[in-house]
């Protein structure tokens, strides 16, 4: 096993993609490291990775590009999506009623 230092804004999803072109990977890397899969990571958050078999087209594209996925949403633009308004930001049956 190895270790994974977690970039700014890394998901459990963009780390097991990056790690080994699959997104399903994430569910190997929340149990190995007794996380929840929607736990959110920190800068710096160190991961253990276990032996995961790499889906090699997309594992290297990324690895070749040093592609470093990064999706998570920042405090700020958490904070923008509260204040949004309007029908780009509404939500069908939450805000948005349909008749």
């Amino acid at each position: 096993m190895n270790n994974y230092k977690v970039y700014a804004n890394q998901s459990l999803f963009d780390v097991a993609i990056q790690l080994t072109g699959s997104a399903e990977n994430a569910f190997n890397l929340a149990q190995s490291n007794g996380l929840e899969l929607s736990k959110e990571l920190a800068a710096g958050d160190t991961l253990v990775i276990p032996k995961i078999e790499k889906t090699s087209e997309l594992y290297n594209f990324y690895e070749l590009n040093q592609i470093k996925p990064a999706t998570a949403l920042s405090s700020g633009d958490k904070d923008r999506l509260n204040d949004c308004e309007g029908i780009g930001c509404w939500a069908i049956e939450i805000d948005f009623k349909v008749s």
